[in-house]
């Protein structure tokens, strides 16, 4: 009889989870990349895996929280195990976040920037169960997931909206509930075997000399000629938000394209904003929208005064001077490596990192793992106002 209740009680417990999980950017994203029926989502390198507090059952007052009933991540234990794919897993833990004015928490799971990885029809990544344990009470929530093989077909099915969308079905009571995997076709023996599984990597086109630039992001692109006879080279200058942004492609070339963030005060670090109201300091942001490859561009910004220079958004709030200079002509130029906004400031401000303005680019294929795509990467900024990540390995 115990056995028999133990499996009732795990069968409600995993089909009643609301895992609407998420796959996104360093910071958050939201949902609906998928559909029920594929038998895995894509999940571009650096992007990453999110569940929220209702997704671990842990919103409201289900979690332990401070005496401030504020959420603490520290006696609020989650524990993720992988079949498949924790090699690919560059961080994960809580990170806290501000969404509609409001604090809140994510469990974030980021994947590992690569500049090489594309998309193969694959199961990269598997997650197989998440461990949920509350400081001082006994007991640990566990949520597990499996895979089935129907007809000598293996299938992997994951959660899409709140309740597992069309996975689960409210019975007669609104503390029972089913996995009816009828919409899949497949027999799960009557219980929640499913799978978070995630093909890693980035799809592939060919980008020729002859086209015009594309304008999809997180895709890696191969630069041929059109045919014998046609130029090598690609040469490209594209004018937004008050500057310039020129650069050339090479047949023989890999190149991956994402698009400049908008530049949002908020998104800097409280001491930068406090130093912009204290010196006056006129900021305007600069390439927005803009779509750049994963390589050194040339900026050139018109009609600056003396002393204004470039700077760059890092993820983390701070900025990267980018070592712009007044050409002969009396035009700022800085050439770099574009991960995040770009801002224009009258006057120097305080920076982490400084370019030479001689930033070389290094190509998929030479082993490269730095973060690129920053715009995919950072897609939820929409979402999210500034968001503070604190995870640990």
């Amino acid at each position: 009889m115990k056995k028999v209740l133990a499996l009732v009680l795990a069968v409600i417990m995993v089909c009643t989870m609301a895992m609407a999980v998420q796959v996104g950017g360093t910071e958050l994203a939201t949902a609906g990349d998928a559909t029920v029926n594929a038998n895995y989502r894509f999940i571009t390198p650096g992007q990453s895996i999110i569940f929220s507090l209702e997704d671990l059952d842990l919103d409201g007052n289900k979690a332990v929280l401070n005496k401030d009933n504020t959420f603490a991540p520290e006696k609020n234990k989650v524990e993720v195990e992988f079949e498949k794919g924790a090699d690919l897993v560059a961080s994960k833990g809580w990170a806290k976040v501000i969404e509609n004015g409001t604090t809140t928490y994510k469990y974030v799971i980021t994947t590992k920037a690569s500049e090489t990885a594309v998309l193969d029809d694959t199961a990269d990544i598997i997650i197989s169960k998440v461990t949920v344990t509350k400081y001082a009470i006994d007991g640990s929530k566990v949520y597990k997931f499996a895979k089935k093989t129907a007809d000598g077909t293996m299938v992997y099915a994951f959660a899409q909206a709140d309740h597992l969308g069309d996975l689960v079905k409210n019975i007669a009571t609104p503390t029972e509930s089913v996995c009816d995997f009828t919409t899949i076709n497949h027999d799960f023996e009557g219980w929640g075997k499913f799978y978070l599984v995630f093909n890693y990597g980035r799809p592939t086109d060919t980008l020729y000399t002859t086209s015009s630039i594309p304008a999809a992001s997180d895709t890696l692109y191969t630069v041929k000629k059109q045919s014998v006879g046609d130029d090598a080279t690609m040469d490209v200058a594209t004018t937004t938000e008050g500057g310039k942004i020129a650069y050339s492609l090479k047949a023989g070339e890999k190149v991956i394209f994402s698009a400049v963030p908008t530049y949002d005060l908020t998104k800097l670090t409280k001491a930068l904003q406090s130093e912009i109201i204290t010196n006056d300091v006129t900021v305007t942001g600069i390439l927005g929208g803009a779509v750049v490859p994963n390589k050194a561009v040339k900026i050139t910004v018109d009609k600056q005064k003396e002393g204004a220079a470039l700077y760059m958004v890092n993820a983390d709030g701070t900025l990267t001077n980018l070592g712009a200079k007044f050409d002969e002509n009396g035009v700022l130029t800085a050439t770099a490596k574009i991960t995040g906004a770009v801002i224009v400031a009258d006057k120097a401000m305080t920076a982490t990192n400084v370019t030479t303005g001689t930033t070389t680019t290094t190509n998929p294929g030479t082993g490269a793992n730095d973060v690129v795509g920053v715009a995919a990467a950072l897609a939820v900024v929409a979402l999210v106002s500034g968001a503070a990540i604190s995870l640990k390995k």
